[in-house]
């Protein structure tokens, strides 16, 4: 199983000191994390969790003290990543910008926990 270096590496994320990271565990099993710095937050899911790896409860418990704290929480997802673009709006996210490579999104309240 990659660590969450490995991950970050892969896509190109560089996790320093500043960045908490959550993890995130489905059936006792690490399924994935998010990556959380100030008011912007990353997910990655291990493949073997697709579609089962976040309940309410636990997008609730991550994303929504990030919301009381900041008032609203940012993310960007890959242009080419349509899931993770689905994954967001149906949290609630809505887009704000994007350029040739990313979509920056922001949520001020959760619409699917």
């Amino acid at each position: 199983m990659l660590s969450h270096e490995d991950v970050c590496l892969l896509l190109g994320f560089e996790i320093d000191k500043d960045w908490t990271i959550q993890e995130i565990f489905r059936f006792s099993e690490l399924a994935g994390f998010a990556l959380i710095k100030d008011n912007e937050i990353h997910c990655w899911r291990h493949p073997e969790f697709d579609g089962i790896w976040l309940t309410k409860h636990t997008i609730q418990k991550v994303i929504q003290p990030l919301i009381d704290n900041y008032g609203c929480v940012v993310t960007k997802v890959r242009n080419v990543n349509n899931t993770g673009h689905k994954f967001v709006t149906r949290l609630g996210f809505k887009k704000v910008s994007e350029n040739d490579y990313y979509t920056d999104y922001r949520i001020e309240r959760l619409t699917h926990a």
